[in-house]
C-alpha cells in the first residue's frame, strides 16, 4: 500500500511539474531531466517519468517500445521480475530499436527466460539494427536450453568472458554415474574416489569395512539365524547399497552443478550488461 501511494504521489508530482514547465514556454528539458534520473539511479522516478510520457497522445509506437524498454530496465534493476515480464510483453512483436537498445533488449529477454523471443528478434531484425552481441545471445540461448554449441565456431564474435563460459559449458565433468556405482560395488569408497572426493571415499570405506567385519564375525560366531548376525548384516547391506547409490547420485549432481554454474555466469554476464546500459 505504501509503495502504491508513493508511486501515485510521484506521478502527481510529474503531472504538476510538466504543467508548470509547459506554462513556462516549454522550457523543461525532458532529456536532461531523464539523464539526471539515470545518473542518480532513481529507478521508481524513472518508471513514473516514462509512464507519464506514455500517456501523451503524440508518442509513436516506436517511441512507446523505447519507453517500455526503459521501464523494463528500471524494474530489472529493482529486482521486480514479474513487472519486467509484464512490461516486456507490451513491446511490439517486431520492435525497431537502436543498436544499443537492441543489445539491452536481448539481455532482458535472456534474463527473463524468453528464449523464443530472442531468436525471433534476431531473425526479424535488419542487420543495421542488430547489436554486436547478437551472436552471444544466440549462443547463450543454446546453452540455457542445453543444446550443443560445438559446431558454433565463429568465436571471434564472442567476448573473452562469453568465450570462457562457452568453453566451460562444452567441457562438463566426464565422470560416469554408471562407473561410479560400479566402482563402489567392487570396493566401497572407490566410486567417490573416482569422482574426486577423497575424504568421503575414506569414510565410506571405513564404515563399510567395519560393518562388514562385524557381520562376518557374527556369522561365524553366532550363525546365520542369530539376531546379532541379522542386525549386523542388515546394517552392512544398507550402508553398502547406500554407498553405491550415493556415488551414482553424486556423479549426476556434479553435472547438474556444472550446468547451474554456467547458467549463473550467463545471467551474471547479462545483468552486468543491464547495469552498464546507461553508462
Amino acid at each position: 500500500m505504501n509503495r502504491l501511494c508513493i508511486k501515485q504521489g510521484i506521478s502527481i508530482l510529474f503531472l504538476l511539474f510538466s504543467s508548470i514547465a509547459y506554462s513556462q514556454n516549454n522550457s523543461f528539458d525532458t532529456v536532461a531531466f531523464y539523464n539526471h534520473l539515470l545518473a542518480e539511479n532513481l529507478y521508481p522516478e524513472q518508471i513514473a517519468f516514462n509512464n507519464q510520457l506514455l500517456k501523451d497522445n503524440y508518442v509513436s509506437s516506436q517511441q512507446k517500445d523505447s519507453l517500455y524498454l526503459n521501464i523494463s530496465i528500471a524494474y530489472c534493476r529493482l529486482g521486480y521480475t514479474d513487472s519486467v515480464n509484464a512490461t516486456l510483453s507490451k513491446i511490439s512483436p517486431i520492435p525497431v530499436f537502436s543498436v544499443h537498445a537492441s543489445g539491452v533488449f536481448l539481455s532482458l529477454l535472456i534474463l527473463n527466460n524468453k528464449y523464443d523471443k530472442v531468436n525471433g528478434f534476431i531473425a526479424t531484425s535488419t542487420p543495421e539494427h542488430l547489436p554486436t552481441n547478437y551472436y552471444e545471445a544466440k549462443i547463450s540461448v543454446k546453452m540455457l536450453m542445453r543444446q550443443s554449441t560445438i559446431n558454433d565456431t565463429d568465436i571471434n564474435k564472442l567476448s573473452p568472458q562469453m568465450l570462457n563460459i562457452k568453453t566451460e559449458y562444452e567441457h562438463p565433468p566426464h565422470h560416469s554415474a554408471f562407473l561410479a556405482g560400479l566402482y563402489s560395488a567392487v570396493l566401497p569408497g572407490m566410486g567417490k574416489l573416482y569422482l574426486g572426493y577423497g575424504q568421503e571415499a575414506l569414510s565410506g570405506f571405513v564404515a563399510n569395512a567395519a560393518l562388514g567385519t562385524q557381520a562376518a564375525e557374527s556369522y561365524f560366531r553366532a550363525g546365520p539365524n542369530s539376531a546379532r548376525f541379522i542386525l549386523s548384516a542388515t546394517l552392512f547391506g544398507l550402508f553398502y547399497g547406500g554407498n553405491i547409490w550415493g556415488s551414482i547420485v553424486l556423479a549426476k549432481k556434479q553435472k547438474r552443478d556444472h550446468l547451474k554454474q554456467v547458467d549463473y555466469e550467463i545471467y551474471n554476464y547479462y545483468n552486468s550488461c543491464i547495469g552498464n546500459s546507461a553508462k
